[in-house]
């Protein structure tokens, strides 16, 4: 295996193993991959962000706000549009840092058949 795809793989393993802990967080703009499309399911496409945006059969990117200057001029408006995004498609799936350790929370499951 070259250095390249082991740097790879390594990036997806460790990605992999943050990703169990939830969803870091959503961000101004947050892409989700097809294993977070399927978890979702159709309600992925009505999150109340200003923006959602189909960027594959498998793929979408919610946008918090028009403006991506809205995250210094409102921060309030972004930690509120923050806050009914995880609502909407179920907090247990985010990453809570004031969870007990044990806590479990919501994931898809991943496959990385392309790295062996």
């Amino acid at each position: 295996m070259d250095a390249h795809r082991k740097t790879t793989r390594a990036f997806h393993v460790d990605s992999l193993v943050r990703l169990r802990g939830g969803i870091p967080d959503v961000f101004w703009g947050t892409v989700l991959g097809a294993p977070y499309v399927e978890m979702f399911g159709p309600k992925i496409f009505s999150a109340p962000a200003y923006g959602r945006h189909q960027l594959s059969d498998q793929s979408i990117l919610l946008q918090m706000s028009e403006n991506l200057s809205d995250t210094e001029r409102d921060p309030a408006k972004i930690v509120d549009i923050r806050r009914r995004i995880k609502h909407h498609l179920g907090e247990g799936a985010f990453f809570e840092p004031s969870a007990p350790p044990d806590c479990r929370f919501l994931v898809p499951k991943f496959v990385f058949s392309d790295f062996r």
